[in-house]
């Protein structure tokens, strides 16, 4: 392929992590130039002003989530909320299995297993289906099939929405199964949380596990949200910090500028607008990339948050793809983005049935223009043309 080479970048890559808002930079800028600096545990007034503003970002996260600011727990981020959601089920019913399906995020997946082997619990399949959907009735057999066999259920674990195909599940119909049987759920909403309305107070749900940084917040912190009657054993311990839910120093900028975001998408109106302007944009890929018959759109094109858009390439491999948009200076990904360092073949589509070793995922955002889209479909067809003629 003929080096091609761009001074400008066209960022595809949202469901990876997403640029900094404006108002994320804002807020790191004035704590650092301004503060207030201190220990926000310390009885004196410098803890206290601290102390108030990790207050004022729990009270927006909570405004983003549909809960009391006291049910908002701040983490590192996504996958230390999911560990401390896995480990706490597991501390209260050691013994108990956890039930998740194959298209979870890879630290939902080794949570389950790591702390499984910790105590004594083991992991059961859902199933899904070729969009990524994860049945409900499945859930349900696979409480009822352990509870026959005289195991209890500590956990059942299912995504918002998938990190890869983007494919909504139906919360609603699990959460009430679980309900009925009194198991408690676990959702991880890092892939949903700023792209579609999320209200846990009405949903049924005992733990929900978001990050920062996919919606254009800082990396390194996130939330667990609790239901209203949850309480864990804490995965980290040392100190009271979190209503002693959590020990450890918080994260005092970062917790500053999730919450200036958090304020930002719980503006009214927000969130559907966002939405709005990203599905027209991956609608746009969708229909354009698809008219190429040898393209196959991945996942529940009607269901979907509407920032993800992923397909299958026939004939050619994802990562000289990957390498060829690169070269003209769009940035996208292909497979698991925890698994990317090896390109490794995604065990998402894996679960899913349908082919693993050929996908590529565009994710659009705040920051996405109308130019991004333009770059990428006028050059898309020229990078997939040069690979094919090399193959042919």
């Amino acid at each position: 392929m003929t080096e091609d080479t761009t001074s400008k970048r066209y960022y595809l890559d949202h469901a990876s992590t997403s640029p900094l808002r404006p108002e994320a930079v804002t807020a790191l800028e004035s704590w650092a130039t301004s503060g207030p600096f201190g220990d926000p545990s310390r009885v004196h007034y410098n803890g206290f002003e601290v102390r108030a503003k990790i207050e004022t970002a729990r009270e927006a996260v909570a405004s983003l989530t549909g809960v009391k600011s006291r049910q908002v727990v701040f983490t590192s981020g996504g996958t230390e909320a999911i560990s401390q959601a896995t480990f706490g089920a597991l501390a209260k019913n050691p013994g108990g299995s956890v039930v998740a399906a194959g298209v979870e995020h890879s630290a939902v997946r080794h949570a389950a297993i790591n702390f499984g082997e910790l105590f004594n619990s083991r992991l059961v399949e859902a199933i899904v289906d070729d969009k990524g959907r994860i049945e409900p009735e499945s859930i349900k057999d696979a409480i009822e099939m352990e509870t026959k066999s005289g195991r209890s259920v500590a956990l059942v674990n299912c995504q918002w929405a998938n990190h890869e195909v983007g494919t909504l599940q139906d919360i609603e119909a699990i959460a009430s199964i679980c309900n009925s049987h009194q198991v408690p759920l676990h959702v991880d909403a890092v892939s949903a949380i700023g792209h579609v309305p999320i209200d846990l107070k009405e949903a049924g749900i005992d733990a929900l596990s978001i990050s920062a940084h996919k919606i254009g917040g800082p990396p390194g912190v996130g939330a667990l949200i609790l239901g209203r009657s949850s309480r864990y054993p804490p995965l980290i311990r040392g100190g009271d910090q979190e209503r002693a839910r959590r020990a450890g120093m918080e994260n005092v900028p970062g917790i500053i500028s999730f919450g200036a975001v958090a304020q930002v998408l719980s503006s009214p109106g927000w969130i559907e607008a966002q939405s709005q302007q990203s599905r027209r944009q991956t609608e746009e890929i969708i229909s354009s990339l698809t008219s190429d018959e040898s393209v196959i759109f991945y996942g529940d094109r009607k269901n979907r948050v509407p920032h993800i858009a992923c397909f299958g390439i026939e004939g050619v491999e994802a990562e000289p793809i990957l390498l060829g948009l690169d070269k003209f200076g769009i940035s996208c990904h292909s497979g698991s983005a925890c698994s990317s360092e090896a390109l490794e073949p995604s065990p998402v589509l894996n679960a899913m049935g349908v082919e693993p070793d050929h996908s590529l995922r565009f994710s659009v955002g705040w920051s996405t223009t109308d130019e991004d889209i333009k770059v990428l479909l006028d050059k898309f067809p020229v990078v997939l043309k040069r690979l094919r003629e090399l193959v042919s």
